[in-house]
């Protein structure tokens, strides 16, 4: 006999391994060529990077067989860890919280809290001719030549990083690009704004904006000369952009004190380079948490921390309009691109258009099963995006207010949306640190049809809740536990059993009309097909009969019958009343239902045939029954006879006693003893 060892025979710990970051996978490399006894393995942390490992493999004996003169082959000894190689691939360590186009569509720029990366991108600039064929023209060349490229060309390349080397506090409230998309303007944890050149990768200034407390948004105005600051001091900054004198990067002298201390004019080769100077401040009545500019430059919405949306003249920074209804902080607030609609996100699921005019809410949307996080206008059109942490980014109209299309291809939530300048490309970041991008198609979509395949997936995720919560009360409340003749989770699960079954034995079936080619299957060895088959529906419970056979397909109840027939001839059925319900349940619709199974045969002769055979089987087998059974109670009637005659002993019938049932159970019949004494 074969020796069976337990789980923790076999799995032995050899040695447990510490790092200094948090591990999400780890998986084994393979090795190519003679690398000795050297286990190699890759780590994934927390901060997308993988690690790749050697580690060194010997044998040792074990102590007790050493004492025998035997070594123990299975006994192993690692080593220490040997580090060979790093991917980072130069992604962010972090989540990216903000994302945005260069205007002329070259470039994707992205922020987390740890850095500020440039990815290029295949796009072309974008099309200043107003011709449409001239358009479309354009946008069908570059989706071929996007379409044609290889897997490994369609990736965005990292064109340039700013890490927290040089930004020693965290990147938060989002970014802008001045214009010509050589400068960015970032906020941090501890209220500075940073002046970065995309060139260089390096912080040309840093302002000192809402210390110590942090900046929560940065906006810039449509003409590109202010920015719009918020930050958790309560203000609100209005900020000039400007062009300041600073020295070559290639390292000529820039303006410089002389020796009297009088400042020197600038190189002939000095460079201009941007800067801001405060123009404008307001007081707030609570946090800002979000701040936006109309393409038309008239008004700001600011996002607070009371719920609330307040819109102010972009002139003057005076109040204008306050936008009531969101249940919980706005998140994010978009601006169509003629100034006229508003649409607003917030941690209430929810998505509000509003006009511009008088600030009446159009619509309010339960958009998302989770908080949503961004929203962006498509350029020149009243479509928005929204995504959210349940995982889906959705495209709406804000005209009728209807669901377009929903995209998911994230693992977990969405932090940020970008939209291109002609609105063909959008670019997604996630919770799962990756960055997708999308192209827009000329596939046509129906709204009508992506509202029932949205409401479809709700009631089959609706469905499989219900079906979990009511597979974990029949646990907890017992097998035993269920209403008769509905259909439970426990009939469902009886009827995917009895389709696996059926499925084995026409494998095994076609397999012994081969020439029993090939090993039959693990289920079916050391018993018979047909026994197999007839074990597996007596193990449905008679109750769940009926509603088990209702969810088999026509094929499967077709297969049903006909092996039935030959479980009756080969001797394997051994209840002909359990064959008669399975006949009866086969051809009749169970209760609740108005159909029928539907039987695949050759034409309805071969089934009415097939049916006539197996009433006849069923038939003869249960008069054998009743023959048997009837023999069996003249033998017990005879055995009662003697023993009366012979012992003198007198048998009452129970059944027969007032109140008394036909089955009883030994309890039962003491008491009724004791109540006849």
């Amino acid at each position: 006999l074969e020796f069976q060892r337990t789980v923790a025979e076999e799995i032995v710990p050899l040695r447990i391994y510490h790092f200094q970051e948090k591990i999400r996978a780890v998986a084994f490399v393979p090795t190519k060529g003679s690398q000795g006894a050297v286990l190699r393995f890759a780590v994934a942390t927390a901060h997308n990077v993988v690690d790749v490992y050697d580690c060194p493999v010997t044998g040792r004996a074990d102590e007790d067989d050493a004492e025998d003169g035997k070594a123990n082959a299975n006994a192993l000894a690692l080593g220490d860890l040997k580090h060979r190689l790093s991917i980072n691939s130069l992604t962010h360590e972090a989540d990216v919280r903000a994302m945005s186009f260069t205007s002329n569509n070259m470039a994707l720029v992205t922020q987390s809290a740890d850095s500020i990366k440039a990815w290029g991108t295949r796009n072309k600039a974008v099309l200043r001719d107003e011709d449409d064929a001239a358009l479309a023209d354009a946008f069908e060349a570059e989706k071929r030549e996007a379409v044609a490229l290889p897997p490994d060309s369609k990736l965005l390349r990292c064109t340039g990083t700013l890490s927290k080397i040089a930004a020693p506090a965290d990147l938060v409230g989002g970014f802008v690009m001045l214009p010509g998309d050589h400068t960015v303007v970032a906020g941090t944890s501890d209220g500075k704004l940073l002046i970065i050149s995309l060139q260089s990768s390096e912080v040309i200034e840093t302002i000192e904006a809402h210390p110590p407390l942090g900046v929560t948004s940065i906006a810039l105005m449509a003409d590109g000369a202010s920015v719009i600051t918020a930050g958790k001091d309560r203000r609100l900054l209005k900020w000039d952009v400007t062009l300041v004198d600073r020295k070559p990067l290639g390292g000529a002298a820039a303006a410089d004190d002389d020796e009297d201390g009088n400042v020197t004019a600038p190189p002939p080769g000095a460079a201009k380079v941007a800067s801001l100077m405060l123009a404008e401040e307001v007081e707030l009545t609570d946090v800002p948490l979000v701040a936006r500019v109309t393409p038309n430059d008239k008004l700001i919405g600011v996002a607070m921390q009371d719920h609330n949306v307040q819109l102010l003249h972009a002139d003057t920074m005076r109040p204008f309009l306050t936008l009531f209804g969101h249940k919980l902080p706005a998140t994010a607030i978009a601006f169509s691109a003629d100034s006229t609609l508003c649409a607003t996100v917030g941690m209430d699921k929810s998505l509000r258009f509003w006009g511009l005019d008088y600030g009446d809410c159009h619509k309010a949307i339960h958009a998302h099963d989770d908080y949503i996080t961004d929203v962006k206008f498509v350029s020149d059109s009243h479509y928005v995006v929204t995504a959210s942490m349940d995982g889906s980014v959705k495209h709406w109209d804000g005209d009728t207010w209807t669901l377009i299309q929903t995209m998911r291809v994230h693992q977990r939530g969405v932090w940020a949306v970008a939209i291109n300048a002609d609105g063909t490309f959008v670019a997604t970041a996630g919770v799962d640190k990756c960055i997708r991008t999308f192209m827009r198609s000329e596939q046509l979509i129906y709204p009508d049809e992506e509202a029932e395949r949205e409401a479809q997936e709700a009631m089959d995720e609706a469905a499989i809740r219900d079906a979990a919560k009511q597979k974990l009360d029949d646990l907890s409340a017992g097998a035993d536990v269920a209403v008769g003749g509905h259909k439970t989770v426990a009939t469902a699960d009886a009827g995917e059993a009895l389709m696996e079954a059926l499925d084995v034995v026409s494998i095994e079936v076609q397999r012994l009309n081969d020439g029993a080619v090939g090993q039959p299957h693990a289920s079916l060895r050391g018993v018979n097909v047909w026994t197999f088959l007839w074990n597996t529906i007596m193990s449905i419970r008679p109750s769940e009969l009926r509603h088990a056979l209702s969810s088999l397909t026509a094929v499967h109840v077709t297969s049903l019958l006909l092996f039935l027939k030959e479980c009756i001839v080969n001797g394997a059925v051994t209840s002909f009343e359990v064959a008669g319900r399975v006949l009866l349940a086969a051809v009749k619709p169970a209760p609740g239902s108005n159909t029928a199974p539907t039987l695949v045969m050759g034409d309805d002769v071969d089934a009415l045939r097939m049916l006539d055979e197996l009433q006849g089987l069923i038939a003869k087998g249960l008069q054998a029954e009743r023959d048997r059974l009837g023999r069996n109670a003249a033998g017990l009637a005879f055995v009662q006879r003697s023993i009366a005659k012979h012992e003198r002993v007198m048998f009452h019938d129970v059944s027969k006693v007032q109140g008394a049932k036909k089955k009883f159970h030994s309890t039962k019949l003491e008491s009724l003893a004791e109540q006849k004494k």
